[in-house]
């Protein structure tokens, strides 16, 4: 029999063949929103990233939506501040009412002290006429309380009303974000249907 030395070496076989390569699985980069494409910025047989964008939509209708909702809050936002000061105005009313009406009484009890000590040295008429001038102003406590009340449900729907302006932005502008549609998976773009200028709306489909 023959002998031979063993040696290491590479085997290498290979292997041709046709076809058409598919992908192990496709997601069609679909928009939410209405709009005509502004910038595609990817092309076929580019490798993209989870999230990366791949082209805008320009729609002027959802710029509208969120000028006219950022409005509606700084309205909202001054419609809170009046209420405020009316609550202030409120409060500071039934203070001023409270001491007013104080004073009054104070001043009553003084000119009836004087009167007292006038009828005791000058007469009767004199007593009369102290007592008389002597009369406290009144002030209506309940009045003022009811104005507080009425003044602090102002603000608190004026603080209801800032609430669901900003939940009305805060959509807006979600909404408004959705003209840029990105990847929803790493991989590579199989085609592209799209160019700029072209009018999408909701449910287009492109790979």
């Amino acid at each position: 029999p023959q002998t031979a030395f063993v040696e290491q070496g590479t085997f290498t076989e290979t292997v041709s063949a046709s076809g058409n390569l598919q992908p192990v699985a496709s997601v069609s980069a679909t928009p939410e929103v209405d709009g005509i494409v502004g910038e595609v910025l990817v092309s076929e047989g580019d490798a993209v990233a989870e999230g990366q964008t791949l082209f805008t939509l320009v729609n002027d209708e959802l710029d509208k939506a969120v000028k006219q909702a950022a409005q509606g809050i700084e309205e909202a936002r001054n419609g809170v501040a009046q209420a405020q000061n009316a609550v202030n105005d409120a409060y500071h009313a039934k203070s001023a009412g409270q001491q007013a009406a104080a004073e009054a009484q104070a001043q009553a009890q003084a000119a009836a002290a004087a009167a007292s000590e006038a009828a005791t040295a000058g007469g009767s008429a004199d007593a009369t006429a102290g007592q008389a001038a002597g009369s406290p102003a009144s002030f209506d406590e309940a009045s003022a309380d009811s104005a507080i009340r009425s003044a602090e449900l102002g603000l608190s729907n004026a603080n209801l009303a800032l609430q669901n302006a900003q939940s009305a932005y805060d959509e807006a502008v979600a909404r408004a974000a959705k003209r840029t549609v990105t990847a929803s998976i790493a991989g590579s773009v199989v085609a592209v249907n799209i160019e700029p200028g072209k009018a999408l709306g909701v449910g287009w489909g492109g790979r």
